[in-house]
């Protein structure tokens, strides 16, 4: 939990809850709830409730999140008019970031910031 990951395309990250990964193209990312992810084109995002993502075209998003008490999985498929711009994961769906959590996130991915 809470850890930094930074590395360069075609990686594989893993970490837990409140963490930041950055990686290039072709990669995978895993984290928990409330992590912060920036990949490259065709990259793979995987993370919890409340997590914060901008990744390039073609990466696929998965969220897994409690609904209701019961989990459940949604994903998506980065467009060209959706690639490069953070979103946040809530209350069920993707949410385009406000001005103040795309500073925030940049911050984390840029500096290895925890929350």
């Amino acid at each position: 939990d809470a850890s930094t990951q930074m590395a360069g395309d075609a990686s594989t990250q893993t970490a837990g809850s409140a963490s930041t990964q950055r990686a290039g193209s072709d990669s995978t990312q895993m984290a928990g709830s409330a992590s912060t992810q920036m990949a490259g084109d065709a990259s793979t995002q995987r993370a919890g409730d409340a997590s914060t993502q901008t990744a390039g075209i073609g990466t696929v998003q998965i969220i897994r999140f409690r609904n209701n008490g019961i989990y459940d999985v949604v994903s998506r498929i980065i467009t060209k008019t959706e690639a490069n711009i953070w979103y946040r994961f809530e209350s069920g769906a993707w949410r385009i970031c406000t001005d103040d959590e795309v500073k925030k996130a940049e911050e984390k991915i840029k500096k290895g910031n925890k929350e």
